[in-house]
């Protein structure tokens, strides 16, 4: 575990000033490793939404500035991502912005009662997310959250109106 923590650390360091220059949002950064290959999956975006485009000039450039700094000891695929509609929610910055949305955390502990916890994300106080689930407020340790993504409803139309028949 603690290897891979220091891989994410790494990767996220060498690619910040790339992110950066097109203004772009680090979302989310996965390593799966395997016995001759790993998997690096990074998901970006950026406001107004990201495209094709934005995602493939990011891929090439990234490579390239990975490959160089030798962080993976054998080959590896890179991935490079949107973080789609049912986006994971990692950083602190991203628990306040999306307040309002509902949301589903998992945790490694359990809080109040339970390891998964869903509700409406009311944003950060301090180092602790706040979700509304149900009349109460639920406080959860940032480094207690294994994984947060947000939940899309997809009975919605634009507005909050339902969808009825056709």
């Amino acid at each position: 575990m603690g290897r891979e923590i220091d891989t994410i650390k790494k990767i996220e360091q060498v690619i910040m000033p790339t992110l950066s220059e097109y203004n772009f949002q680090l979302v989310d950064l996965e390593v799966i490793r395997g016995k001759s290959k790993s998997i690096l999956r990074i998901y970006i975006d950026k406001n107004g939404g990201i495209t094709l485009d934005d995602l493939t000039q990011f891929n090439n450039r990234i490579g390239d500035t990975i490959d160089a700094e030798g962080i993976f000891e054998h080959s590896y695929i890179l991935e490079v991502s949107s973080p789609g509609v049912n986006r994971r929610i990692r950083y602190p910055i991203d628990f306040d912005r999306f307040a309002g949305h509902q949301i589903k955390i998992k945790t490694y502990k359990k809080v109040d009662g339970s390891n998964n916890i869903s509700g409406t994300l009311l944003g950060m106080e301090g180092d602790l997310v706040v979700v509304k689930k149900g009349d109460k407020k639920v406080l959860i340790e940032l480094e207690n959250i294994d994984h947060a993504n947000l939940v899309y409803d997809w009975g919605k139309l634009e507005g909050g109106k339902k969808k009825h028949g056709k």
